[in-house]
């Protein structure tokens, strides 16, 4: 049978192959091919003991004009006179020359078995040339390449990227059913990966998951339009009609939320640099982002994987498929503004390019469909998705979980209880349908509407700066209103102690001092940084004081009780000054490179790994271990989710006050 060469020029190669992120790329790349060829079953095969990796489809295999094409990567036979659709009806996603060159990025070399209507051909590669031969054995339709001799150590990371949920995310399908065109199976030594997930919108739509918002949007470059919608499911008091931004002009998106939603406070905007002058440089793309009431919950949210994708045609980028990717900064957004959902753990969503033609766009994709290369036309893409559609997001959403009176200009308020007023009874939605309900019945946040006014009424303990019935007007964490007094405690930045500060550490048996006697006078800088997150807790903490309840049942006498909101205070001031002191011994870099969001439980494991270091002091050491040994860590754990009152016993104190907590937070105060 005779042998056909084809000869690849050796720049093309390395072109190719010095661009491969990952071996999860290639395998993506022929998972891509497979899908053009119009496969409808897709068999990843990983033999961990001989190197080999196979790849095996039922589509139409290889023509001769195809193989020969191979010459020429990047310049595939399927995207040229005018062809731009597959047989799906979608556009191509893959490059066959570039698919298969990328093989060489792990494996020395590789060898294809395909059958199609030209008949049946057998492909040998090498780094130098390509080699094909017609055959006669083939019997089943469709294609299927072996990978040999691949480096075992991009084994390794490819089974990684699996575990991951990397290869879950492949395609668009869990996203958009319209892109549930095949089935993969990847298997690793013979045991078949559990690749499942449920849609995303199955999920949004289970009461379950705890999703509380969707937002939806649309880019139109003919148009220079930017669709933005914005859906609360159990809310009206959002606009959720569809606003189109033009981008023929200046946008401000404090103007958009005024005029649009009827927000008055902005927490959060930036300047744009690449927008509105380059918007006609950006293609046409869609997305949607999905925003969860929690961090904990339904275990088909873990499943899935919180983050927000990238695809194009149908395919993720390898750069923005791993699990918590943090690309639009959700976690530095939402760091120090109370009650925002945005969170990296709590969103999910993607954003799609379905009709992206290489030849004809000036955002330029990089060979091996990784990522975007850093030139203008990306720069004004992520401008329309962080600075545009993130920022409205994060805003609205922070809105519409606060107090309302803080954020919604007060005419707007007051024709949206007219309208609730008017509404038949039962009918209509909640208030506001995310907060606890305090002691009394008066919302901490307002579970109901009836909450809700109580909260607009300045009836709100979480220490946010609501107006009203605080007094002493007492600013909140991260918020800029006054109460109706005008005194009270400095909020966000402050240096100040409480008002027995320096005084000695209260005994258990007095209660009345309890949360007061923590020592900050001149030690944290409110213009430094890393000192604000626990500068906010100690002043929030330092309000709490004195909230006591005083009037208790009698048979409560051996008892203290104190609002559910303080023992959150504690804990976070805890969680902060650990933070600090991470930061300081600079561990805290470390950490973050393990978790994108770390946890308290997170945070004390890892300095228990590393105490010595973090905690240099022995009494700081000692502090420490009380902490997570005595009682004082099972009190917090116990109460932060009581939806009424913290009840205590003197002795449960004195733990927190002589044992760990206090003594802990002013050692690494004192320490500064």
């Amino acid at each position: 049978m005779e042998v056909m060469d084809i000869k690849i020029p050796y720049e093309k190669q390395m072109d190719v192959i010095s661009e491969v992120a990952s071996p999860l790329v290639v395998i993506s790349e022929l998972i891509k091919n497979a899908f053009d060829e119009f496969a409808k079953e897709i068999t990843v095969e990983i033999d961990t003991k001989n190197n080999v990796i196979e790849v095996t489809d039922n589509g139409n295999g290889f023509t001769e004009s195809s193989i020969k094409s191979l010459s020429k990567p990047g310049e595939s036979y399927k995207k040229r006179n005018n062809k731009v659709l597959n047989e799906h009806n979608k556009v191509f996603a893959g490059s066959m020359g570039i698919g298969l060159l990328s093989i060489f990025s792990i494996a020395k070399n590789f060898k294809i078995l395909s059958k199609g209507k030209d008949g049946e051909f057998i492909i040998y590669g090498y780094r130098d040339k390509i080699k094909y031969e017609k055959s006669e054995k083939i019997t089943d339709k469709g294609t299927k390449i072996s990978l040999n001799n691949v480096n075992e150590s991009d084994i390794k990371v490819l089974v990684e990227d699996i575990n991951q949920d990397k290869m879950k995310h492949v395609s668009l399908s869990n996203y958009k059913s319209e892109y549930n065109l095949f089935s993969l199976d990847v298997k690793v030594d013979g045991v078949s990966q559990n690749l499942d997930s449920p849609s995303i919108e199955d999920l949004y739509n289970r009461d379950v998951a705890k999703f509380t918002s969707k937002v939806q949007f649309k880019y139109n470059k003919d148009k220079r339009e930017l669709t933005y919608n914005f859906i609360r499911k159990h809310e009206t008091i959002i606009n959720s009609k569809p606003v189109v931004i033009k981008l023929n002009k200046d946008v401000s998106i404090t103007d958009i939320l005024k005029e649009h939603y009827n927000i008055k406070k902005t927490h959060k905007s930036e300047k744009f640099i690449f927008l509105p002058y380059e918007a006609g440089t950006v293609c046409d793309f869609e997305g949607v982002f999905y925003i969860r009431e929690t961090q904990k919950g339904h275990q088909e949210i873990k499943k899935f994987g919180p983050a927000i994708r990238m695809y194009i045609n149908g395919f993720g980028l390898y750069n923005y498929l791993e699990r918590e990717k943090d690309w639009l900064n959700l976690s530095y957004l939402t760091a120090n503004v109370k009650n925002s959902g945005m969170k990296p753990n709590n969103t999910i969503g993607y954003i799609s390019f379905n009709h992206f033609i290489e030849t004809e766009e000036e955002l330029e994709i990089s060979k091996e469909r990784s990522h975007f290369y850093d030139k203008t036309p990306y720069r004004a893409l992520y401008e329309m998705v962080y600075k545009i559609v993130t920022l409205l997001t994060f805003n609205i959403d922070v809105a519409a979980r606060n107090n309302w009176s803080t954020y919604f200009f007060d005419e707007y308020l007051q024709q949206y209880d007219q309208n609730k007023d008017n509404e038949p009874e039962g009918k209509g939605t909640q208030r506001k349908g995310e907060g606890e309900k305090g002691a009394g019945g008066k919302g901490i946040q307002g579970t109901g509407e009836d909450g809700n006014r109580a909260g607009r009424k300045g009836t709100q303990e979480t220490g946010d700066g609501s107006e009203g019935a605080r007094e002493k007007g007492t600013q909140g964490m991260g918020e800029e209103e006054k109460g109706a007094g005008g005194k009270g405690t400095e909020g966000e930045g402050s240096n100040k102690g409480g008002a027995k500060s320096g005084g000695p550490t209260p005994g258990g048996d007095s209660p009345g001092t309890f949360f007061e006697y923590i020592n900050w006078d001149g030690k944290l800088n409110p213009d430094n940084n890393d000192h604000v997150g626990l500068i906010v807790a100690l002043d929030e903490l330092h309000k709490m004081s004195n909230k006591k309840v005083k009037q208790v049942e009698p048979y409560d006498k051996a008892y203290n009780i104190f609002p559910v909101s303080a023992g959150m205070l504690l804990r976070t001031t805890y969680e902060q000054a650990l933070i600090l002191q991470l930061k300081k011994s600079s561990e805290w870099n470390n950490l973050m490179q393990q978790y994108t969001f770390p946890m308290l439980s997170n945070i004390e494991t890892h300095v228990k790994q590393n105490i010595i270091k973090v905690l240099p002091d022995q009494q700081m050491r000692k502090a420490f271990n009380n902490i997570t040994s005595i009682k004082s860590r099972d009190f917090l754990n116990s109460n932060i989710h009581n939806p009424g009152l913290i009840r205590t016993t003197p002795s449960t104190l004195e733990g927190l006050s002589n044992g760990g907590m206090y003594s802990l937070i002013n050692l690494i105060i004192s320490n500064l």
